[in-house]
């Protein structure tokens, strides 16, 4: 009694460490699978353990642990089928959301969600009816095509909201059928009550609407197959997971279409708008400068940057009587048309002016006075420099003012640089101003040269071009007015490089020698 007693207790224990046994590795089995482990190596596996621990002994009845055994092991290789398909499924549809996520083009995205779609459900051919918007507003639909040649729809034409298709244009939901031709739904709808004559025939029918993340529906996915029951549990997991994705890309290629609409539309609106700024600008400049009896005159204008502000920098030559002309160049601190109506504003105020002031400091305060019951000019200061050029004596005659502008520079025949010394206060910002004349003598052979504060302000880094650059460009100049202009200009940009910071004027003018 007792013998028997110990025999089934060691069965028992037997068993048990059988069961552990198995229970271990096909725990250990399954672990592997959602590793990488490849179904039919995990199969081969849980066959061995069934071999090693569930074997029946010789000439007995299954006894329970054996039967245990080889039910556990027949649910866990189900298990294992289950999870290979779930994890092949999930792999299949990251790669198509990395396909068509790195894209941002509607019709490639479209396409390979297509493609993807079409093979991983097993269909025999698929398509992708999609909505697209024209800038106008205009909607429209396309559609991609796999599985067969393109021309196989052409002549058929695109799909209606039939009792079919109704569903999936509404984003209701899926639609799979085993047997479409089966269906109450099918064949309700004319002019065709039924497939149109010489279309692809379809049974099985699998169709998904794309719905992007704001509830509209950008099209559809449909899957169609000449047999019946193709199309499972699983194949709609996969059009339905792919669907989605596709409805990201496309929303995110939506957007990206719009910004790059966008981007083009800002990139012509500046455009324009330098092209405006550059007309305006020259428009405040003389378009030609006049002949001045005797004397050799030049200008020369670079705007800062891309040009596309209007900016004050402006000059003039014209004569106010006999033998008496005027030299004018100034800047208004500031851009736009505020700045633009000043620049104009100075320009005829002071032609204006030089017609009955005789002093050139008087002329500067009639433009003072103009800048500052100028409602534009509401903040706006400027620089100017006026030159009375008398010409009726045995040599030109230069009288001089400046209100806040950097001096005239004058170079004598011999070479020698010299500036003239006295600068007033800006304009627009004081009732009065005190401005100072300056007289100078032009002997055959001398240069009076005038600039903006673009040109002495000039920068390569912290370094200024300066006043005594300027002059020494200036004593090593041609002979002509056009080659004094032309060397200061190419001595700011190669100080401060093709983009200044500031627009760059520059006015000559040379007493030709004996």
């Amino acid at each position: 009694m007792s013998s028997g007693t110990g025999g089934a207790a060691a069965t028992d224990v037997a068993d048990g460490q059988r069961l552990l046994a198995v229970l271990e590795g096909q725990a250990d089995v399954l672990a592997r699978l959602d590793r990488g482990l490849p179904l039919a190596d995990a199969l081969a596996e849980l066959t061995a353990l069934a071999e090693t621990h569930g074997g029946v002994r010789d000439g007995a009845d299954v006894d329970p642990a054996s039967a245990a055994i080889h039910a556990a092991l027949a649910q866990t290789a189900a298990t294992a089928g289950e999870r290979d398909r779930e994890r092949r499924i999930a792999t299949a549809l990251d790669d198509v959301a990395r396909a068509i996520g790195a894209r941002l083009d509607l019709e490639e995205i479209v396409q390979i969600a297509t493609d993807a779609a079409t093979e991983l459900t097993r269909a025999q051919f698929g398509a992708f009816f999609y909505n697209v918007v024209r800038e106008d507003g205009e909607a429209y639909t396309l559609y991609t095509i796999s599985g067969v040649p393109r021309e196989r729809f052409e002549r058929f034409p695109m799909p209606r909201n039939t009792h079919i298709f109704a569903p999936t244009f509404d984003g209701d939901g899926t639609v799979r059928m085993e047997d479409v031709t089966a269906d109450p739904r099918f064949g309700r709808n004319d002019p065709y009550f039924g497939m149109p004559e010489g279309h692809l025939p379809v049974r099985s029918y699998l169709a998904v609407p794309v719905v992007t993340s704001d509830g509209g529906v950008a099209g559809g996915l449909f899957f169609g197959h000449s047999e019946t029951g193709v199309f499972d549990g699983d194949a709609e997991r996969l059009a339905e997971g792919i669907a989605a994705h596709a409805a990201i890309a496309i929303e995110n290629a939506r957007l990206y279409a719009a910004a790059q609409r966008e981007l083009a539309r800002r990139h012509e609106a500046f455009e324009q708008r330098d092209q405006v700024a550059r007309t305006l600008q020259a428009s405040l400049l003389p378009p030609n400068l006049p002949a001045v009896p005797g004397l050799d005159v030049a200008a020369g204008y670079r705007p800062a940057g891309e040009g596309v502000d209007v900016v004050g920098d402006f000059y003039d030559v014209f004569s106010h009587g006999p033998g008496r002309w005027a030299l004018v160049i100034g800047d208004v601190c500031g851009k736009g048309i505020d700045a633009a109506k000043l620049t104009a504003l100075a320009r005829h105020t002071i032609r204006g002016a030089a017609m009955h002031c005789e002093s050139p400091a008087d002329v500067l305060r009639t433009l003072n006075e103009a800048a500052r019951a100028e409602p534009a000019a509401d903040g706006l200061l400027m620089t100017a420099l006026y030159a009375d050029l008398d010409l009726r004596g045995p040599a030109p005659v230069a009288r001089i003012s400046a209100a806040g502008h950097p001096p005239a520079f004058v170079r004598a025949p011999n070479g020698t640089v010299t500036t003239t010394r006295h600068h007033g206060p800006m304009l627009g910002g004081f009732r009065s101003v005190d401005l100072a004349v300056e007289e100078v003598a032009l002997a055959p052979g001398s240069v009076l040269l005038l600039v903006t504060d673009g040109v002495v302000e000039a920068r390569a880094g912290g370094e200024l071009f300066g006043e005594e650059r300027l002059a020494a460009v200036l004593a090593g100049a041609g002979d002509s007015a056009r080659g004094v202009v032309d060397a200061v200009s190419a001595a700011v940009v190669a100080h401060a490089g093709e983009r200044l910071a500031d627009d760059v004027a520059v006015l000559a003018l040379r007493v030709p020698g004996v």
